[in-house]
Order: structure tokens, then sequence, then C-alpha cells
């Protein structure tokens, strides 16, 4: 069977079909030997042909594996990942991700279809309706971190609170929120300000439905916006926290210049925060927060990188507020 002759209709009614387990199982056996696609099929047999055909050709567009005469082989980078497995599951299970590499086959999916609204067609609902729904993802709001995993050391958030611009500020505005972790950390740090947690409209409701902002009533304000097509509401701070990776240089210039003249009126500042390394022995490079299949080449952005995009984007005053081995942070005026 060729790895190119597999079609059928792609299942994502079955959002735990693509949680870490299924990842785990996979890079277990392509590390352990050089196998077909056929023989990796009959060894994984909680995954159809179809979801596995597109995981796989996902990973191999992102450099995790390589597809070469229908056997299926690591990459450097993949066997990186592979070696820190146990690691990178201790983090999936207890962080409100929904997998590893939930994106990147969907991606895939939609352009092996050639229409980027095929999910929503085919089946009257957006992805994102269907994965909020799953009761694990909520499970894991209640439950907390457990064990020695804690997200916040190690995504080194500790340096927003050291960023005065954002911690002294009356009110924040975080775009690109989530599920609200970094919102959630400034305010139980010690900020005493409003902030306003934004998404998508498609990722409100799991905002929403989040007990733990009852901690907080009446500071906590959640608002659904498009950041290259709604307006950006005023606000004496506007945070960015390691969502850059998700655009291309000439997208986050345009969002940077959308937000310019969202602060300009009330003389405001953009902090963006960028997590570019896990906090951990192994040194697992990391995009975003917790997404690592999503790692798209050249957007893993050094402090100089995202400065002379802020400046081209047109601010004039841009100071370098922390930076550690895990983590920088920089404000805009």
């Amino acid at each position: 069977m060729s790895i190119d002759s597999i079609l059928g209709d792609f299942d994502l009614l079955k959002p735990m079909v693509m949680r870490a387990s299924a990842q785990s199982g996979l890079f277990d056996i392509v590390a352990s030997s050089q196998l077909t696609f056929d023989e990796i099929v009959e060894s994984l047999d909680y995954l159809d042909p179809y979801t596995l055909r597109l995981l796989i050709q996902a990973l191999d567009e992102y450099g995790y594996m390589l597809i070469k005469d229908d056997k299926v082989l690591l990459t450097e980078l993949g066997k990186t990942l592979a070696r820190n497995i146990a690691f990178i599951n201790s983090v999936t299970s207890r962080s409100t991700a929904s997998g590893l590499f939930s994106y990147a086959p969907l991606a895939l999916h939609e352009r092996l279809e050639r229409g980027a609204n095929y999910f929503e067609l085919s089946h009257k609902e957006q992805y994102w309706q269907l994965v909020n729904r799953d009761p694990n993802l909520y499970a894991s709001f209640e439950q907390g971190y457990s064990g020695n995993f804690d997200s916040d050391s190690l995504l080194d958030r500790a340096q927003l609170t050291k960023t005065g611009e954002l911690f002294k500020a009356r009110n924040i505005l975080e775009l690109g929120s989530g599920y609200g972790d970094t919102a959630y950390f400034i305010l139980k740090s010690g900020f005493s300000g409003n902030i306003t947690v934004s998404d998508l409209s498609n990722r409100i409701p799991v905002l929403t439905a989040q007990s733990r902002w009852q901690d907080f009533q009446g500071r906590v304000y959640i608002s659904a916006i498009d950041f290259f097509t709604d307006p950006i509401p005023h606000h004496s701070t506007i945070l960015l926290d390691s969502i850059l990776a998700d655009w291309d240089d000439d997208q986050c210039i345009i969002l940077f210049r959308r937000i310019r003249s969202a602060i300009k009126e009330n003389s405001g500042k953009l902090v963006i925060s960028e997590v570019t390394r896990f906090s951990n022995d192994d040194g697992i490079d990391a995009i975003g927060k917790l997404t690592l299949a999503c790692a798209v080449s050249g957007r893993v952005r050094s402090e100089e990188e995202v400065e002379n995009l802020i400046r081209t984007a047109g601010y004039t005053k841009i100071t370098l507020a922390g930076s550690s081995e895990h983590r920088f942070t920089l404000v805009a005026y």
C-alpha cells in the first residue's frame, strides 16, 4: 500500500484520536526500527490509515519524520523528540493542549482538499466548536497541574511579572489568549488591574467555561477578537504572549501596525513576550506554548528579529524588558 493511495474522510469528530497517546505510540514504533507504512498501520490499529497518513505527512512537512521509499524514518529533530517523549507526554497530559500535533494534520487536510473551509462545509460546524466540547479539555482546567509539572516555571512566566510596563498597568488586553493560562498567572501573581482575555470566536466557549476566573470577579473580561479584521479596543497595555510563530513576517508587521493604531491615542504600550525554549534539562525547543509540531522554519525568531519587525511597523521606542534562556520580553511604544 502506498501512502499516497490512502484516501478517505478524515474524521475530526473524534479529537481524542490526535492526543498525545497516539503521538507517543507512533514515535516509539518509528524510533525502534525502519518500518513501512503498512507495518505501522498494523501496529497502530487504533488509528485509521488515513488519519495516520495525515499525521505522518504533517510530521514530515514540519521536519520530524522522513518518508523515503515508503519507509517512515525519524530526522535528527525527530530523534531528539523521541528521546524525550516521556517528558512531552507529561507536559501534554497536564496541560490544556488537546494534543501535540492537532493543528498540523488539520492544516494538511485542508491543503489536500484545496479548501480552507473544508471541515466546516462537511460537518456544518467548526473544528474548534467540536474540540471545545471535549470533556477531557474541561477536566484539565478543574484538576489543575499535578506532580512535578509546573507550566509557569516551564515557560518562565515570572519574567512577565518583572516587566513593570505590564505588571503596573491599569488594564491589559491579551490578544490570542488561547486557554487563558498567561492571564491567570498574571492575576494570581498579584496584578491589581483588569485583564481582557481575547481570541477568535471559536475559542470563547472554552474561556468562559472556566471556573478559575471566579477568584477575580469583576476584573476579568472575555472578548472575541480577530486581530486582522476586528477593531482592537483601546487599552493602556496590549500583550502578545508566544503567538508570533503563527504568522509570517508580513502578517506580524500588519498586526503590529493595527495594535499601534489602537494604543496611539492613549499613549499605550505593546508588550511582546516569546517563549523560545522549554525549561528542562534536555532543552527541547518550543514554539508558542506547548505545540511543538506547529514549528514552521524561520518563525523561531530571536529578540533582534522581532525588534526589527516592530521597527518596520513604525514603533520608535523599543526596550528589552527581560531576557533568559527560555523567554524574552520586549516593550514597544
